[in-house]
């Protein structure tokens, strides 16, 4: 937003919804800019979610999208594809989702193809929370995603990284050095080297993890007390 020409003031007050997780702008478009509710971590103090909001003029209105899918979960992430345009979202349950449960799906990873009026849980992932997502910045149909569950203490078997390098339609999960029982996983790609890439995996065996070849191969890089021993 540029100073002296909108007004700074808070966009969200009016929404019925406490928390905010993630903002994202259209990499096309930057007046574009999607809001997604609910608290990205997860605790028994945590709110949940609405959906997403979007808007198309830089924050002045704001449009309600999702409710149906999202509602009583957290959006953690969004990013819109630069080759496809479609609007991706990750969502995991809230802490304490009980008194709003009428969202249709559970967590995990969703794509839009139109602007965010519709959801669809992208095929080929378990169907449990989705952390984090990443396009690579060279090619963008190749897709990383963090798959876990952070209200249990040590991820279901299925918990793990995946990467697709056809734009979602097909998954390998990536398990080559990688800790087999994820937490809650963040991820990064280097951008001047996307064939680097940085996770953090919490869990049991809390650990930075880095892959030089595009996540076939992973080394631990443990930080002097980072998490539990």
């Amino acid at each position: 937003m540029e100073v002296g020409k909108r007004d700074l003031g808070p966009l969200t007050d009016h929404m019925p919804v406490a928390s905010i997780g993630v903002i994202a702008y259209d990499p096309l478009d930057p007046e574009t800019i999607y809001v997604g509710t609910g608290e990205p971590t997860c605790c028994s103090c945590c709110y949940y979610g609405l959906g997403v909001y979007k808007s198309v003029d830089g924050g002045e209105t704001w449009q309600h999208c999702g409710e149906d899918v999202f509602a009583g979960r957290s959006v953690r992430q969004i990013a819109v594809s630069r080759s496809t345009g479609e609007v991706w979202a990750s969502v995991t349950e809230s802490g304490e989702p009980k008194e709003h449960r009428d969202g249709a799906e559970e967590g995990g990873l969703f794509r839009s193809s139109d602007g965010g009026e519709t959801w669809g849980r992208v095929n080929g992932l378990p169907a449990i929370d989705v952390s984090d997502f990443a396009f690579a910045p060279d090619v963008p149909h190749r897709i990383y995603v963090g798959v876990q569950s952070p209200v249990q203490a040590v991820g279901p078997p299925e918990a793990g990284l995946y990467r697709s390098t056809d734009g979602g339609d097909t998954w390998t999960k990536l398990d080559s050095g990688f800790t087999s029982e994820p937490n809650r996983i963040v991820i990064a790609i280097s951008q001047v080297d996307p064939q680097r890439l940085y996770v953090v995996a919490g869990g049991a065996k809390s650990s930075v993890y880095v892959s030089s070849d595009g996540g076939d191969n992973w080394t631990s890089r443990r930080p002097g007390g980072f998490g539990p021993r």
